[in-house]
């Protein structure tokens, strides 16, 4: 009798359990670089090329927890996969030209980045004097980074990968159930006030800087949120671009509410915005309702292999967020954006 799989296709992946928040300081962008790379080692070339050939899909990822490498194919054409993932990192070896030559991409790619209003404003305000791009890092900090490094994280991601496929079972994903608590805001006095040509005069840049403990909850919370302080500031005539991005920490996220505005519209965008987020107080009874949205979006990202590979893998490694207390402390701290030529004044 044949077998009946859940996909015609299958998706195989190796990962491992070291992101950009295992960076060390002064080389942020290190597991970064090491993901690009490995795709560049000669033998790891070799298999590329085949995987081309055979229509076979490949990529790989740098989140801040972990690095994976995944790959999708017919069934007939998985020994490929497997033969791929079982030498990725056995014989791993980059010539001085290859790491050069990829550095300088990489570099390329973070002033690429930095062409972004809203991404140089988080970038300035995690380094304001580097411009930190996460998970990427910095031109200086890449220029820190030496081969040595390199086969250093090499040798310790051979110790510790994690094979995983579409086929295998996940476990089931933990309720919030049972959290509650209240949440406390801080606001920091200081602002970031920030001068670059890249904006235009009479532009201005606003962020808000919201840091939290690493409670699932309360992120969720907040991300359902902060799109209504968009809406109100959109009915108002005062915003013509908004985006919210979030980034990890050890113990925290962070969540960075932007928007682009009219410098003149700077003063009202500030109170606006700092009247609506006093008004936040976590609601757990409708988290419960945003747990169930999250619950058919995760069902929804399982029904491909790729992505039923990459949660079986996101299972099978362990997350050390702290256990929340009663009282969640969110800090806020605020950045603008100007032309060196603006006479903007900020009101403390």
């Amino acid at each position: 009798m044949d077998t009946v799989f859940k996909y015609n296709t299958i998706a195989y992946g190796l990962g491992f359990p070291f992101g950009s928040l295992n960076d060390p300081k002064g080389k942020e962008g290190l597991h970064h670089f090491v993901e690009h790379l490995i795709f560049e080692s000669k033998e790891n070339s070799e298999y590329l090329q085949k995987f081309q050939d055979e229509g076979i899909i490949y990529n790989g990822a740098t989140s801040f927890e972990f690095m994976l490498f995944y790959t999708q194919s017919i069934r007939d054409k998985s020994h490929l996969s497997q033969q791929f993932f079982e030498k990725l990192l056995k014989k791993f070896s980059i010539s001085e030209e290859k790491f050069l030559i990829e550095r300088k991409i990489i570099s390329e790619e973070i002033s690429h980045y930095l062409d972004d209003k809203f991404e140089f404003m988080l970038a300035k305000m995690l380094n304001p004097k580097d411009a930190t791009v996460p998970i990427l890092g910095s031109v200086k900090s890449l220029n820190n980074i030496s081969l040595s490094d390199i086969y250093d994280v090499i040798n310790r991601l051979s110790a510790s990968a994690v094979s995983v496929n579409s086929d295998q079972q996940f476990k089931a994903t933990q309720s919030i159930g049972g959290i509650d608590f209240v949440s406390k805001i801080s606001y920091d006095s200081d602002i970031y006030l920030m001068r670059d040509d890249r904006i235009t005069i009479g532009t201005a840049g606003y962020t808000l800087k919201i840091t939290f403990e690493k409670i699932d909850a309360l992120l969720m919370s907040l991300s359902q949120f902060l799109p209504s302080i968009i809406q109100k500031l959109r009915s108002k005539g005062l915003i013509y671009s908004a985006k919210i991005q979030q980034i990890n920490t050890h113990s925290h996220y962070a969540l960075f509410f932007q928007v682009l505005i009219d410098e003149r519209h700077l003063g009202e965008t500030r109170d606006t915005v700092s009247q609506l987020i006093k008004t936040y107080a976590f609601d757990f009874e409708n988290t419960e309702v945003l747990m169930q949205k999250s619950n058919i979006q995760f069902q929804l990202k399982n029904d491909t292999p790729i992505g039923a590979m990459k949660t079986v893998f996101s299972s099978n490694i362990q997350y050390s967020n702290p256990s929340p207390s009663m009282t969640a402390t969110i800090s806020l701290v605020e950045g603008v954006l100007v032309n060196n030529g603006s006479h903007v004044h900020i009101k403390q």
